[in-house]
């Protein structure tokens, strides 16, 4: 196999390659453990009380957002929940790289 790293090549015998996959796989798994522990062991639905907890957004602010549709919910009479999967996705929608602006 060959690779080329910055401009260079390198042959690369099956077990290095297989090694060099080892550890850029490792690494990718350290990185989202924790995120992935998380949302298992989130429950699967949250209260107003747990979004406003993980987004920092009073209740107020976040009665807003939910009536202007920008985030979804459900409701059964007066009880009003979020799907915690939908909460996760509709955060990580605004997510942002490492040295890119909002604009």
């Amino acid at each position: 196999m060959v690779a080329v790293m910055q401009n260079q090549f390198a042959i690369l015998s099956t077990e290095d390659l297989s090694l060099l996959v080892s550890k850029a796989v490792e690494a990718v798994l350290k990185s989202q453990m924790p995120r992935l522990a998380e949302r298992i062991n989130s429950p699967e639905y949250f209260t107003q009380e747990a979004v406003c907890a993980l987004t920092g957004w009073s209740r107020r602010q976040l009665h807003y957002r939910r009536k202007k549709g920008f985030i979804p919910y459900c409701k059964r009479g007066r009880t009003v929940l979020f799907r915690a999967e939908q909460v996760y996705a509709w955060i990580e929608e605004g997510y942002v790289p490492a040295g890119r602006s909002l604009s």
